[in-house]
């Protein structure tokens, strides 16, 4: 059962988990990243206990808190588990001395992670346990509160364990004692792959025996060291890495190196042949240039150095002056012959190699260098000239593989999306376009949309506040036509009016696969709710719908809100400023109440008055996920005060409130606010222009430590 990553939460594990207590033929269970607290700690038990035969148990990443302790017992109850990960559950000793015995009853363990945990002293027990495994391979205790005391038992583990191929320790106050214990344990196996020591408090000290962990390792493919004080030790460290033949990532970042040695330093690197990933962070300027200029000498830096990172963060706050700049490319050059660097603000992914990115400022002549997380990634966000735009756009002719192509805010007029369309002519890969806030009226987007018609891969195509008209609606409509796959749509803020919007829903209701709808600041009006309605029954997995600031009135709203009652994923929902009445709210509350993911509600500048407000309320009550929710300039009188109330105290997680603009009076304010106050998550609470006396602003003031009330 592998469920790892979605949004379960306690109530949900618990449901699944009572629907599995008669089977027993489970041997994997995957509930990592669930947001699971110590309340399914029970039901998780029982689970376990009913499957004697299960192998592999994840919970990593939850909150399960004193909960583990239960689980703990319940995998004392079989004895076939091979892999158990718990971490980071913020969990404590007395949980940990449980684990202890549950390890301890299972004798083929071969993996346990239990990083970020707060285990201090129990980590002796735990790791004695590991005495009954024939067969333990991989230990996971990073920043776990322990200390060089328990080196000894971690040791004496290791020897135990001839098959030993991971050991994580990182974020651990070991100290140079205590990791030179381990290290010197870790010279009598020869299986290590990964070790990860990171922030542990070593020095040059503990050096020699570290390269004794890497001469008798010969299949080591991490070495992750960063945080410490090993210095210039760092030389020899690396020297010997030049003796593996797989080592893939090397981190030696923050170690107090010397600039005097990077001369030596650039020439070993280029002996590492294998290496994926090298982390060097804390080299100052004057280091970078010795390493970039003799790197650039020895012009034998392996090519996959450059593909998966060079990570050079702290460049984010010291900057490389052009001739860093200038310095840093030349080394690309010579290890890569398709580098190409373009002097751009916010250029990403500017290789055919796409892991490194350079980013320039125009204004600032300051040149950033980075590790870039997205595959094939272009992003040029933001204050652009004119002249730039075309010289970006003409660039770009020269790659063909990007898959996201980011240039908003960026002046973009008519001649650079000529350009712009060259490329998209050439590309067939791309997967993200978001051209949001520039320039290209009808004609440009007529070239951009004429380019995109013969791609198929499409997944984004944001188009908002780019003056285009109703006279380039069937352009997107074939776009998305050819792009069976489109998730998200963005058109807001243009001037398509429902003729355009009907010629787009017509194409977009053929599709399954959308997950956001905006069309916003349309010109709207009720006459395309129709086809809006087709395109929300068609798409099931729509999450997010903002049709705010256009003229759908209560017919248009009612329309869509029914077609909204199948929807059952639905995170956002946009209907301001659409001229909607009490009459449509009851449909728009029968949609909310279906919503029990909805977080975030805009229904501000409407006509909802006291009656409507109600009535949508009392279906927010049913609802516990809710994060926005705008009631401003409603006209929203007294009677609405217990409900809204009521609202408050069933969403815990509420971070925004607008209620500015109303006709409540100083009572209802006050208690609403009393209510507020109690929501640790609130971000604003805006109850402004209301008829609220100047003695109740201060007294509702006095309830919130922070300045999240807007009373003005």
């Amino acid at each position: 059962l592998h469920l790892s990553g979605n949004n379960l939460k306690t109530d949900g594990v618990i449901q699944i988990a009572e629907s599995l207590r008669n089977r027993s033929t489970l041997r994997i269970i995957n509930f990592k990243r669930n947001q699971i607290t110590c309340e399914a700690g029970e039901a998780l038990a029982s689970v376990i206990s009913s499957n004697n035969r299960l192998e592999e148990l994840y919970l990593g990443g939850n909150k399960l808190g004193s909960g583990a302790i239960k689980i703990a017992t319940a995998i004392k109850s079989i004895s076939t588990l091979k892999v158990l990960d718990l971490d980071v559950n913020n969990f404590c000793e007395e949980a940990g001395v449980e684990l202890a015995a549950a390890i301890s009853a299972n004798s083929l363990v071969e993996k346990v992670w239990l990083g970020g945990n707060h285990l201090g002293s129990s980590i002796v027990p735990i790791v004695n346990a590991f005495s009954n495994s024939t067969s333990f391979k991989h230990l996971g205790i990073p920043n776990t509160d322990i200390s060089e005391l328990v080196a000894d038992d971690i040791a004496k583990l290791i020897k135990a364990s001839c098959a030993m191929e991971s050991l994580s320790i990182s974020n651990n106050d070991l100290k140079s004692s205590g990791v030179s214990i381990i290290a010197q344990a870790l010279t009598c196996v020869s299986s290590l792959k990964y070790l990860y020591a990171c922030n542990t408090n070593i020095t040059a000290a503990v050096a020699d025996d570290l390269i004794s962990v890497i001469d008798n390792n010969p299949l080591l493919e991490r070495l992750a060291l960063g945080g410490n004080m090993l210095q210039n030790k760092v030389l020899q460290i690396t020297e010997s890495c030049t003796r593996l033949y797989n080592l893939k990532l090397l981190d030696l970042s923050h170690n107090s190196f010397s600039p005097v040695e990077t001369v030596k330093l650039a020439s070993i690197i280029s002996k590492l042949k294998s290496i994926e990933a090298l982390s060097l962070n804390g080299i100052t300027l004057n280091t970078m240039e010795n390493l970039c200029s003799n790197l650039c000498e020895v012009g034998k830096l392996s090519i996959r150095l450059l593909e998966p990172c060079i990570s050079f963060p702290e460049l984010q706050e010291d900057y490389f002056d052009m001739k860093h700049a200038i310095m840093f490319q030349e080394m690309l050059r010579v290890n890569n012959n398709t580098s190409t660097l373009l002097k751009y603000n916010w250029l990403r992914l500017l290789y055919s190699y796409e892991s490194v990115y350079i980013s320039y400022q125009c204004k600032e002549n300051i040149i950033k260098v980075g590790k870039n997380q997205s595959s094939m990634e272009l992003e040029a966000k933001d204050n652009l000239s004119q002249i730039d735009s075309k010289a970006v756009m003409s660039a770009l002719q020269i790659i063909k593989t990007l898959k996201v192509i980011s240039l908003e805010n960026n002046n973009i007029d008519e001649d650079a999306s000529s350009e712009l369309a060259g490329h998209l002519h050439c590309n067939n890969v791309l997967e993200q376009l978001w051209l949001r806030g520039n320039e290209l009226h009808d004609k440009g987007a007529s070239l951009v949309l004429q380019s995109l018609r013969n791609l198929s891969t499409l997944l984004v195509l944001d188009l908002s506040f780019n003056h285009v008209s109703s006279e380039s609606a069937d352009g997107i409509a074939a776009v998305i036509c050819s792009n069976c796959s489109l998730q998200q749509l963005w058109l807001d803020g243009n001037d398509l009016l429902s003729r355009g919007v009907v010629i787009i829903a017509s194409a977009l209701k053929q599709l399954s696969s959308l997950r956001i709808l905006s069309l916003c600041s349309n010109g709207m009006s009720d006459d395309a709710a129709e086809e809006i309605s087709a395109v929300i029954t068609s798409n099931t997995l729509l999450v997010d719908l903002l049709l705010g600031n256009n003229q759908l009135r209560d017919a248009g709203t009612c329309t869509i809100a029914t077609a909204l009652e199948s929807t059952r994923l639905l995170r956002k929902l946009d209907l301001s400023s659409n001229y909607i009445s009490p009459k449509a709210a009851r449909e728009l509350a029968i949609t909310v109440s279906n919503c029990s993911d909805l977080q975030q509600l805009f229904l501000n500048d409407n006509m909802l008055e006291t009656e409507g407000t109600i009535v949508i309320a009392n279906a927010l009550k049913a609802i516990d996920s809710l994060q926005v929710l705008t009631l401003s300039n409603n006209n929203v009188g007294e009677g609405a005060t217990d409900v809204i109330v009521d609202v408050l105290r069933s969403n815990n997680f509420l971070k925004i409130l607008l209620l500015s603009g109303n006709n409540l009076q100083s009572d209802g304010v006050n208690v609403i606010a009393q209510a507020a106050s109690n929501i640790t998550t609130l971000q604003v609470l805006d109850v402004r222009n209301n008829n609220v006396i100047v003695s109740v602003k201060e007294n509702i003031r006095s309830l919130f430590v922070n300045d999240c009330i807007l009373l003005q």
